[in-house]
């Protein structure tokens, strides 16, 4: 699966490419023009691309006098921070898992503590600010019951009917622990197809943590949901990439089992997408099993470049938001793309927070849609 990525032009700032050393899976050397480094900007990329946890460790085997102490002590701080802040969402996963395992609720965690400790074998060498779980769409109602007992707010709104069509999770905050959680019924939300929740059950792995077995997505699930998320968000923060970049290495991928998952979910191209980015970015040794599938899909390697200058400026928060959906969008299938311009159509919650009207004409959002949308983008610009 080797893709090349043509490029008008590979000028790479010295602190993109230090940080890029950095995430590399192979202990790096120190680079040579480590001296001219702007720490200031170097800290900002770090800090946007949420890897300080990597940086640190591999600052503290360089031991180098030309490393900003500065710097090096903001990043110590941050990892510190961190690691606080993992062990108290570790200690919430186990609650959230036991709670829903209680009452009978099939639950899945899709990323947080777990991936820190499946790919990284460390809590503290991921960042994660909330926990993401996943229930069949059979039992949303009855685990926004179990989270409200919890102590949970729900912070999103449901303001019109079709708001589990629309949506594919709701986000929960908790003001006694400060915990964030998003319950999803569906792995993405401009996808038709999706991978059915009991075939995930089914092939799911299981982590006893603190005396709680916490169940998680099958490795290979996992690979394809990483790459479809971070192919959604335009891998605007690297530590996605790395994800890609520690499950494909330190994880062994079940062809078979990946061939069946790309056909219910139809996304090679997020496969391809984010193994060639990791490949490019990150030097990414991908597993012959990996290459040697037959690929049927192949994208423009100019979007790819785009991808990649998108990355290198997302720090300097030049980057709009549907940017990462145009992204998104251009790496669709022919009927994907029909499928998520159709249902960018349909009315949505926020739209009935802009213009409230009473609800037996709510059928007048259908006509108002565009007009809202296009309303929602000027003011996003001004």
């Amino acid at each position: 699966m080797d893709i090349s990525i043509e490029t008008k032009s590979e000028i790479t700032s010295n602190e993109f490419e230090l940080m890029l050393i950095c995430l590399r899976s192979h202990m790096p050397q120190i680079p040579t023009y480590l001296p001219d480094i702007n720490w200031d900007e170097f800290l900002k990329l770090v800090m946007h691309h949420r890897v300080y946890p990597q940086v640190f460790k591999v600052f503290k085997k360089w031991d180098s006098q030309f490393i900003s102490q500065a710097v090096f002590l903001k990043i110590e701080s941050l990892y510190t921070k961190n690691l606080f802040r993992m062990l108290q969402l570790t200690k919430e996963m186990v609650m959230v898992s036991r709670s829903f395992a209680e009452q009978n609720i099939p639950l899945i965690i899709l990323k947080g503590p777990i991936l820190a400790l499946e790919l990284y074998g460390d809590i503290s060498q991921r960042t994660s600010k909330d926990l993401d779980i996943l229930c069949d769409i059979g039992d949303v109602d009855r685990s926004i019951e179990l989270l409200l007992s919890l102590g949970y707010d729900l912070t999103d709104e449901r303001l019109l009917s079709n708001w589990m069509n629309k949506m594919h999770h709701l986000s929960f905050y908790n003001p006694d622990s400060n915990m964030q959680v998003e319950l999803h019924w569906k792995l993405n939300p401009n996808l038709e197809l999706t991978l059915p929740f009991r075939e995930l059950w089914r092939r799911k792995q299981t982590k006893v943590i603190s005396n709680q077995e916490v169940n998680y997505l099958s490795n290979e699930d996992l690979l394809l949901y990483l790459s479809e998320h971070g192919s959604r968000h335009g891998w605007f923060r690297l530590k996605w990439l790395m994800d890609i970049d520690r499950l494909v290495i330190s994880k062994k991928i079940d062809v078979i089992n990946l061939k069946v998952s790309l056909e219910q979910y139809k996304v090679m191209h997020y496969l391809i997408q984010s193994t060639t980015l990791s490949q490019h970015l990150l030097l990414t040794d991908i597993p012959v099993e990996i290459i040697g599938m037959p690929l049927k899909v192949q994208r423009s390697s100019r979007n790819l470049h785009k991808i990649i200058e998108s990355i290198k400026i997302s720090h300097q928060g030049k980057n709009n938001p549907s940017q990462y959906e145009w992204f998104f969008f251009l790496w669709m299938s022919t009927r994907q793309k029909f499928y998520y311009l159709r249902n960018l159509l349909k009315p949505s919650s926020k739209d009935a927070r802009m213009l409230p009207l009473a609800r037996d004409i709510h059928f007048m959002y259908f006509l108002l849609r565009p007009f809202l949308l296009i309303w929602r983008a000027v003011n996003r610009k001004l």
